[in-house]
């Protein structure tokens, strides 16, 4: 049980005085961490290229019409360092599932922005192996964003999405 008198996952039906008790803990506890600072992200996309085909998705790898683009960490070390706005707190840097562009644009992309500013870094990548996992976080970023794009797993089949759902 927890201090709502819920057990864990019962949180996610929580509802009426339950629900609303819930939301004040969660606002206090945030306002307690951040009080009323305003986080600015600068969301930077990678490419769009990927292995995947979620059906879903418009850059699935069989989306012939879309035009493909993988940039380069040197591009966009320039406008991240020296021409974001000074309200940008953070970069959250994403892509496709590719890891070509993880090994040649975001590693040495986070590296550079750990040495040279202060901004917080996430990553939204796909999935990856541990090992970049690892290399990531060795470059400095501080937080993963992964999606998980169904709970069904009759539906996660019929959205073709990578992996199993297990």
């Amino acid at each position: 049980m927890n201090e709502l008198g819920l057990p864990g996952p019962e949180l996610l039906h929580a509802r009426a005085d339950a629900q609303k008790a819930l939301h004040d803990r969660a606002a206090a506890a945030a306002n307690s961490k951040f009080g009323r600072r305003v986080f600015v992200r600068a969301v930077v996309e990678i490419s769009n290229y990927c292995r995947e085909n979620c059906v879903y998705c418009g850059m699935r790898r069989s989306n012939r019409a879309l035009k493909r683009f993988r940039t380069t960490a040197e591009q966009l070390a320039s406008l991240l360092i020296q021409n974001r706005p000074a309200t940008v707190t953070d970069v959250n840097i994403q892509a496709g599932e590719d890891p070509v562009a993880v090994r040649e644009v975001a590693l040495p992309l986070i590296r550079l922005l750990r040495r040279e500013t202060q901004l917080g870094i996430s990553v939204c990548l796909g999935s990856l192996t541990n090992q970049m996992y690892a290399d990531l976080k060795e470059a400095g970023a501080t937080l993963y964003i992964i999606k998980f794009e169904a709970a069904n797993p009759a539906r996660y089949v019929e959205l073709e999405a990578p992996a199993t759902f297990e």
